[in-house]
């Protein structure tokens, strides 16, 4: 006992040391404000590599974690270590380092390679994503208000696949097959979820992707690992040939929808071949629908169309992510399939009805009423675009009666979506498309739970 408290002080001491040296580094570089962070985030990372093997109580890891945490909003309160905090950006990273080190030290206790390999790739990918992405990145993409660039990128996988590959090799007893399987499908998901990590938040996205992954996967044989690559690749294959020269769709968008296409592939249960599922072809139908919607729209109103990025892409795919999380937990796979399809065609219908609604908003003012005969030509469109296929080819019962029922459902969830939008006019709430993209996962929610009750009657 007395040991450990003896190795949380000398810890102590250690980050204090580092915030000292981050400190003389901001002013003899002070043009250079993210050299100082990314010090201390390397070299605490050095650090937080060997507490388990010193420390081995949950409760001092915690005290030491929270200790740091309350000592950082002090010093961003008083003003101090401005090494820290004052990057040229917003940044909360610098305070979930230390929560993010006490979550995978809890979850890795018992099985330290998976908790050294999660700090490895935090600490070393992200110091040179930043070093050659500063000094070598040319080709520059934006996701959300931040700029990233290939080189980084690319530089954040290599690294990354190298942090996993050696640990694991030296320190478990995995084959060396396995290994760089699992060490591949890391690198391309972890470098995905960094890329859309804004303001510091892959601090604690990155090294809890890199720990799920690597426990989970340890645990399977080599071939499911084979085909979880092969889906990973699909994922990526199928939003690159739908929205590769759909140029209002930016990167960090493209980015999002691989996510749900690779989350749907993984979690979702097939049988004689992978992508063979309704789960996944239902996608495949909002995707091309979305390609075709946006290409459409362009055309006619080119110039006040929103770049789909991070938010617009994440609240479309929201609701369908969540219900296949709580598919594959509960294995509840047919109750939820009829909803899942229905969240899909509200989104749409919610999105084709703001399309008619700008085009014609062009012409003359709209009315109430225009907009819920909008809302009912984009349901029927929709339901027809997105579920016919997936319905026909996996679902049981009368499909006619199927697609009007989903159809129904999303054009009641737009009037319902009409009438809050009338209801919060001069409100905050509808001052900017990302809140109003909020609002829309209210009635997404409420199709969804009509259609989930209704199949039952």
């Amino acid at each position: 006992m007395i040991h450990e408290y003896i190795w949380m002080g000398i810890y102590a001491v250690i980050y204090l040391v580092i915030f000292l040296i981050a400190g003389i580094i901001r002013k003899k570089f002070p043009e250079k404000e993210e050299l100082s962070r990314k010090t201390s985030h390397f070299f605490g990372g050095i650090a937080a590599l060997f507490i388990p093997l010193v420390i081995h109580s949950v409760l001092h890891v915690a005290i030491l974690s929270a200790g740091f945490l309350v000592f950082l909003f002090v010093m961003r309160r008083l003003g101090h270590m401005k090494s820290i905090f004052e990057v040229g950006r917003k940044s909360i990273g610098v305070f979930l380092f230390p929560i993010t080190i006490f979550i995978i030290y809890f979850l890795a206790k018992d099985i330290y390679p998976y908790y050294f390999v999660a700090i490895l790739v935090l600490t070393f990918s992200d110091s040179a994503a930043a070093l050659i992405g500063t000094k070598y990145g040319s080709v520059k993409f934006e996701i959300e208000d931040n700029t990233k660039s290939l080189e980084g990128s690319v530089m954040f996988a290599v690294i990354t696949f190298l942090c996993v590959q050696i640990p694991l090799l030296l320190m478990t007893s995995l084959a060396k097959e396995q290994v760089i399987v699992i060490s591949l499908i890391i690198a391309v998901v972890v470098t995905l979820f960094e890329s859309l990590s804004p303001g510091g938040s892959d601090n604690f996205f990155v090294p809890l992707g890199t720990y799920y992954i690597t426990e989970r996967m340890s645990h399977y044989a080599l071939n499911y690992n084979l085909e979880t690559c092969y889906q990973l690749l699909i994922s990526m294959a199928i939003v690159l040939a739908v929205f590769t020269f759909i140029k209002a769709v930016k990167w960090s968008g493209k980015i999002v929808i691989m996510l749900v296409n690779f989350t749907c592939l993984s979690l979702i249960p097939y049988t004689a071949h992978f992508l063979w599922t309704g789960w996944f072809v239902t996608l495949v139908m909002v995707e091309l629908f979305l390609a075709l919607a946006i290409a459409m729209y362009t055309a006619k109103v080119e110039n006040t169309f929103p770049n789909y990025q991070v938010k617009p892409a994440l609240y479309i795919g929201l609701v369908p992510v969540i219900l296949i999380f709580i598919a594959a937990g509960f294995q509840n796979y047919d109750q939820l399939f009829l909803p899942y399809i229905a969240a899909f065609v509200a989104q749409g219908t919610l999105l084709a009805t703001f399309f008619f609604t700008q085009i014609q908003k062009q012409k003359k003012k709209r009315s109430m009423f225009f907009e819920i005969c909008c809302a009912f030509i984009a349901s029927i469109l929709t339901s027809g675009l997105i579920a016919t296929v997936p319905v026909f080819l996996f679902s049981t019962g009368n499909y006619f009666i199927i697609l009007g029922m989903v159809s129904l459902a999303s054009f009641l969830a737009t009037v319902i979506y009409i009438l809050l939008a009338r209801l919060f006019h001069d409100k905050k709430i509808m001052s900017s498309a990302g809140r109003r993209q909020k609002l829309r996962v209210i009635p997404t929610v409420i199709c969804v739970l009509a259609v989930y009750f209704i199949q039952f009657v």
